[in-house]
């Protein structure tokens, strides 16, 4: 059997032989996007009150359009770990689309 890293490789290198295929690259899109939720949801489950489980739960809202809430859940993040990378872009990002 495959593993998910095995499998997104050879889902990447068949994207690029048959672009024109939409079928591949859209199973190849939500292979990654499963993949990262699952990372995700590992991630706040072992450490829920990390610098990194606020930035990602601020990302899902986000993406959700619920932008207020994600800024909270940023600046928990940035009071957890003031240097991390793209943090302050994100609280931007966020206030801009307000």
């Amino acid at each position: 059997m495959l593993s998910l890293l095995e499998g997104s490789l050879r889902g990447e290198e068949l994207s690029r032989r048959q672009r024109e295929n939409l079928e591949v690259l859209r199973i190849l899109a939500q292979s990654y996007s499963d993949y990262a939720v699952a990372l995700h949801n590992q991630l706040a489950t072992e450490h829920p009150d990390s610098a990194w489980a606020f930035r990602v739960h601020g990302r899902a809202l986000e993406h959700e359009g619920f932008c207020e809430a994600a800024v909270i859940e940023y600046r928990k993040a940035l009071a957890l770990k003031p240097d991390m990378d793209g943090i302050q872009e994100a609280i931007a990002r966020c206030k801009k689309a307000n």
